[in-house]
């Protein structure tokens, strides 16, 4: 089981789309109202989990995963530039005038996105069956990856909202906002090339 958690870690706390998303939120002050995305983040894992581990080899997951991460890069780029195109002023600092992430768009973005199928597959296909992790107990595992997986997010959002408290310039923000948003569609882009491109085309 060490060798799970050691794993499922390891790709889950790396900056990747989701913890990208956090840390943008924790700059703005938004980590009490980002807590329906990091859940739907968590869900996400562990209907994938759930939904993999019972079925087994029934589904073929590489059959799948170029399609989704057409849609997870694209939906991705999409995030990027709505965090590029959100403005900010001296006047608006930790405000609650924008509009919070969603459970919907937590569980949307880890549900299409590849990283965490880099967690899913390998896990749910050889690591569970090689340490007779079935039924009940897979439920059990995967719920405690879940609830990992909606935390990385929220510890990205908590550095980024203890950054963000000391800062009292516009001028940050929006310069945040240009770099997050670059690295997020950079993000996608590689999803879309790495995932989609070199698989299908």
């Amino acid at each position: 089981m060490l060798e799970i958690t050691l794993y499922a870690f390891t790709v889950m706390y790396t900056p990747g789309p989701v913890n990208l998303i956090g840390l943008n939120s924790g700059l703005r002050s938004r980590l009490l109202s980002s807590l329906p995305f990091f859940t739907g983040v968590g869900l996400a894992m562990f209907a994938w989990f759930t939904i993999l581990g019972l079925a087994g080899q029934a589904l073929v997951p590489e059959l799948i995963v170029p399609y989704l991460a057409l849609a997870g890069g694209l939906y991705t780029i999409y995030l990027a530039t709505q965090i590029i195109r959100s403005d900010i002023t001296d006047g608006d600092l930790h405000t609650s005038e924008e509009k919070p992430l969603t459970f919907a768009s937590g569980f949307l973005i880890q549900f299409l996105n590849p990283k965490g199928m880099l967690v899913v597959v390998p896990i749910s296909a050889v690591m569970f069956p090689a340490a007779h992790i079935v039924g009940v107990e897979l439920i059990t595992a995967a719920a405690g990856i879940a609830i990992g997986a909606g935390l990385a997010p929220a510890l990205y959002c908590l550095i980024g909202n203890l950054v963000g408290a000391r800062v009292q310039s516009a001028k940050f923000f929006k310069a945040a906002n240009l770099t997050l948003g670059a690295l997020l569609a950079v993000v996608g882009v590689a999803i879309l090339y790495e995932y989609f491109w070199l698989k299908v085309i």
